[in-house]
């Protein structure tokens, strides 16, 4: 279980977001017309495929990228409201120690990343934000190439189907965590090269050898 570099998705597999996101749907859902689900929809909805999601909300593709400026709006505005994972801080510290080298690729904004998890800057001297809903393949090559990694040496550790989709695009191994949005059934059923159940197993990742 070794690798030159590991990527990290943030909301859902860093951060523990999806309260707030949940509070704030009902805004989200008024500003720009789609439906609000109930609350006995979300494991559902947790399985679901972003297009399945898209489809059950009523949102149309061309309207997701105003939709997650809105909510990465209201994440900057209230980032107290946002922390990570209880073991995650200590976790990538240790991690980091061990002489792992670790990146970040997230739909979120710099700004809300560094607000939710003062220690990002030093955790991840590279990364990539704001990436579109169906961008995070082409954004993970372009890490990978800034970094001059291998697609093969690197791995990407994120909480939905759309993480492991976009890390076989860009030919990295893929890691899912059972912890964030996505329902773990799903995503164990997609077979990725590693699962984590708590923060504290991926300290089972450890350095390849240079």
């Amino acid at each position: 279980m070794s690798y030159r570099y590991v990527i990290f998705d943030f909301d859902g597999t860093l951060a523990d977001s999806l309260p707030f996101l949940l509070s704030c749907l009902g805004e989200l859902a008024r500003t720009h017309g789609f439906r609000q689900p109930a609350a006995d929809e979300w494991p559902r909805l947790r399985a679901a495929s972003l297009t399945g999601l898209l489809d059950s909300l009523g949102i149309p593709l061309w309207q997701v990228p105003r939709i997650a400026r809105h909510y990465r709006r209201l994440l900057v505005q209230r980032g107290d409201q946002v922390a990570p994972f209880a073991e995650i801080p200590a976790t990538l510290d240790r991690l980091q120690a061990n002489g792992l080298a670790l990146g970040l690729a997230t739909s979120n904004s710099a700004a809300a990343v560094h607000q939710v998890l003062p220690q990002a800057g030093r955790l991840f001297p590279d990364g990539e934000f704001d990436i579109p809903l169906l961008g995070k393949a082409r954004r993970l090559t372009r890490l990978l190439r800034r970094q001059g990694i291998a697609p093969a040496e690197a791995l990407y550790v994120g909480d939905e189907l759309r993480d492991l989709q976009a890390a076989h695009r860009a030919g990295l191994d893929c890691a899912a965590v059972a912890w964030g949005y996505g329902c773990p059934v799903t995503l164990r059923a997609q077979q990725p090269d590693l699962f984590f159940e708590h923060p504290v197993e991926l300290l089972r990742l450890r350095p390849s050898p240079c």
